[in-house]
């Protein structure tokens, strides 16, 4: 009798204590984990093993998460998770979900700056989702991931095909992340 093997997560973090963390609870709920601290090892453990999700901290200290995420989807469909901190006004802002196509993106900000995501109601939901799906741009107020069904179409595919999209975040002068 042979089993299925145990998926496994790879975790980039440069702080020790949050790699242990991250492990520990990855493992108490049955999957497999291996941290790594930089960009470097990613590479390494990504071409050499065999992993269903990259967790991803978004301020390492010599490197650009953002930027690693962003080479590894040019490669693999890996679905990434990315960590951010909350203390700056950046970290409060940002929150991105890269799905395992490359076609949707949550985004998620503190709008209220009290530590948390607010999730419900749906209409004061501090996320919101975009997903490209037959040709055309969906949006989600309140999506927590990119499956499902109550997202609205915001492009007509009859009239334009979008192919491909991107989300660039400013921060703007006198106004509230």
């Amino acid at each position: 009798m042979t089993t299925n093997p145990v998926p496994h997560v790879l975790i980039v973090d440069d702080e020790a204590d949050m790699r242990e963390l991250l492990c520990d609870l990855i493992e108490s709920n049955g999957l497999g984990a291996k941290a790594v601290e930089d960009g470097s090892a990613m590479r390494r453990e990504l071409d050499s093993g065999n992993y269903a999700l990259l967790i991803l901290d978004l301020r390492l200290r010599r490197e650009d998460g953002l930027t690693l995420a962003r080479a590894v989807r040019e490669t693999s469909a890996i679905p990434i998770m990315i960590l951010t901190g909350k203390g700056d006004e950046t970290d409060r802002i940002l929150g991105l979900e890269l799905a395992a196509d490359g076609e949707c993106l949550i985004v998620r900000w503190d709008a209220n700056s009290n530590g948390t995501w607010e999730t419900s109601p749906a209409a004061a939901a501090e996320s919101t989702g975009f997903r490209l799906r037959d040709g055309a741009l969906e949006t989600l107020r309140g999506a927590s991931d990119c499956r499902g069904s109550g997202w609205e179409k915001i492009t007509n595919p009859a009239a334009i095909v979008v192919t491909r999209f991107a989300v660039q975040h400013r921060l703007t002068e006198g106004f509230a992340p």
